[in-house]
This record gives C-alpha cells, structure tokens and sequence, in this order.
C-alpha cells in the first residue's frame, strides 16, 4: 500500500477506467475496440508506474472522493493509495517514482507525498469522502447580473443546508435519495456582464454543478432559484479536499 495525493491538471480525464457501456470491456466498434469509454484515467495514468517498478500483478486504486471528468483536482491534491498485490519489488524510491509518474503523466496528472502505508489508511479514505472540499465554478447566466446578485448569492448560500435529490445525470446509475450538504461559505466575483465565479466551502458529496443550475428543483437553494436568472457552469475545479490527517 503507498499513498499519496495527486493533482489532475487537465480536464476530460475520468478517475476511473470506464468500460464501454455497449460492449462492458470486450472491445467493438463503438468504443475502437478498446474496450473503453476514454483512452486514460487517473487510476491508470497511476498505476502503470507503480507496477512497472513493482513487478506486480495489479494494481487497485483508492481514492477519498471523485471529481467530475471535466473537473480539474487542484490545490494539493486528493488523497489516494495505490494496492499493488503480489509485488516482486517492494523496495522503491518513492521520490524517484513520484518523478516518474510525473514525466509518464506529463501535464495531465502530478503525484507528491507518495509513502509507504496499510489497509487502515484506505479504511480512513473513504470515511474522509465526506471531508470538507473547496471548488471553484465559473458560471454563464441567462440575463446580465449586477454586483448587487453576488452579494445575495454570498448572502443566500452561506451558513446553508442544501438538499439534494440525486441529479438527474447520475440518476441511471444512482439511487434516488435526498442528501442534505451544508455550505460553510460562498465568494462570488464578476467576470463579465453574465459570468462570474463563486467559490465554495462545503461539506464534500455536495453536487455543485446543480448548486448552480437548481437541476429542474431538484436542488434548493440554488443559484437560479435565488437570482431567478437561469445558470449554468462552464468550468468546475476542485481547489482543495480538507482532511483531518
């Protein structure tokens, strides 16, 4: 077990590796015959480095949460831990690897802190996938907005418990519950006559992109919901993930 944190620079590049929903990983015309849905993910972007210098057979990934594939995971990255299972080697040069994963990845994922741990600190993972999150969204409005609207959104959405209904994006693949997240706090800045950003901290598992659209009131309070001026987000990033250790 090694952990560490990683940072995703680019966006379009999911977490996991995601079979093709038409053939489940055999490979066929949809997916190229890759058996894929996208060419890489973190996980693999990750793991191939790991096994190269371990000689293992494979190599699970952990994670502390997920972000969305167009999301970017910024600040110092999310925690993580990589299982290799039967490793020839296990005496590596964590510093070295992070450099190799680094150059292997280049410009899409970044890895730091990497050190050797057990299966108590995935256990601690995926407890802390409800740790606090900081995200950044930039978003486009249907009618212009004056400052006035960013300071009602600070206003509205700080110090709040959102409910949440699954979104209807994940709704095929996810049960249909009510989540309650509070919001700790909202900076809301202007951009343009009908963009702004708002920055958010937040309870993690809390749906931002439908924090914005209000996704057909599924959401409440959201961001169309108090300004009644439709929203939506262009660019979604993860700015840190805050957890106890």
């Amino acid at each position: 077990y090694i952990a560490g944190h990683y940072k995703k620079l680019a966006r379009g590049i999911p977490q996991s590796k995601w079979f093709c929903s038409s053939c489940r990983g055999k490979g066929c015309e949809k997916c190229n015959w890759t058996g894929k849905m996208y060419p890489e993910s973190v996980e693999e972007l990750i793991a191939k480095p790991f096994l190269d210098s371990t000689g293992g057979v494979k190599a699970s990934f952990h994670a502390s949460g997920r972000e969305d594939i167009d999301a970017r995971m910024l600040g110092k990255g999310r925690p993580f831990v990589i299982e290799v299972t039967k490793p020839k080697n296990r005496f590596l040069d964590l510093k070295k690897l992070e450099g190799v994963i680094d150059a292997y990845a280049k410009g899409k994922i970044e890895v730091s802190n990497l050190q050797f741990a057990d299966k108590a600190v995935v256990r601690r993972l995926k407890k802390g996938e409800s740790a606090q999150k900081e995200y950044s969204v930039v978003m486009e409005f249907e009618d212009k907005i004056a400052i006035k609207d960013l300071h009602l959104l600070e206003n509205k959405l700080a110090n709040v418990l959102v409910k949440q209904k699954t979104p209807l994006r994940v709704l095929h693949r996810r049960a249909d519950l009510t989540r309650e997240k509070y919001i700790y706090e909202v900076k809301v800045k202007k951009l343009s006559p009908r963009k702004a950003e708002m920055k958010i901290l937040c309870q993690g598992g809390l749906y931002v992109k439908e924090l914005v659209t209000g996704d057909e009131g599924r959401t409440t309070p959201s961001v169309s919901e108090i300004l009644q001026n439709k929203a939506k987000p262009i660019k979604l990033d993860v700015l840190n993930v805050i957890m106890g250790d």
